[in-house]
């Protein structure tokens, strides 16, 4: 199997690629998250076979397009130490959102979260979820503050036993003491 995986990928890929074209698609753009994770698929010579194949998969359909996400480490790893892939790929860098930027994207989705988790999350709360996820995140800011949204909430039904009540600072402090055996002051 592990000596098949490009193969494999491409026959996915193949699948997807000719149900767009059935569907009349003239340009078709595929999205790749964690790209890395496809790059480094088996490892060895399967990560080279599957660099050949994305290679050839673009030289034979001039509609195809990817987009990926990645690291700039493993996009160096991957596309820009190997001539023929960097040709072919182009790279956007995206800056990480500072602690202000995550505030302000977070109290813009602020009604949406609280129709998700059917309580109040105050602006103040946003701004203390902020403020504690910042010394635990490198560069995944707004995903790392998302993801302790969704915890603290979880935290408050589960632990709790609050499924409506207003979501406060006071609550988040104490979660991130209870989950990561802190304060965070």
């Amino acid at each position: 199997l592990k000596n098949r995986l490009p193969e494999i990928v491409e026959n996915m890929l193949l699948e997807r690629i000719e149900a767009a074209e059935k569907a009349g698609a003239k340009t078709i753009i595929m999205a790749i998250d964690e790209f890395h994770t496809l790059m480094n698929l088996g490892g060895g010579k399967e990560t080279a076979g599957i660099q050949e194949m994305l290679k050839g998969l673009l030289e034979r359909k001039s509609n195809l397009h990817f987009l990926v996400a990645t690291t700039d480490a493993e996009w160096n790893r991957f596309v820009a130490s190997n001539p023929a892939l960097a040709d072919r790929f182009f790279r956007l860098p995206l800056m990480t959102p500072n602690s202000e930027k995550a505030l302000e994207k977070l109290l813009a989705c602020r009604e949406e979260y609280e129709a998700q988790y059917g309580r109040e999350i105050p602006p103040e709360t946003m701004a203390e979820i902020v403020r504690v996820t910042e010394p635990m995140v490198n560069k995944k800011f707004m995903r790392k503050a998302i993801h302790m949204l969704r915890q603290v909430n979880e935290y408050m039904k589960e632990e709790l036993n609050d499924k409506t009540g207003t979501m406060t600072p006071e609550i988040v402090r104490d979660y991130t003491a209870v989950a990561y055996g802190r304060v965070v002051e």
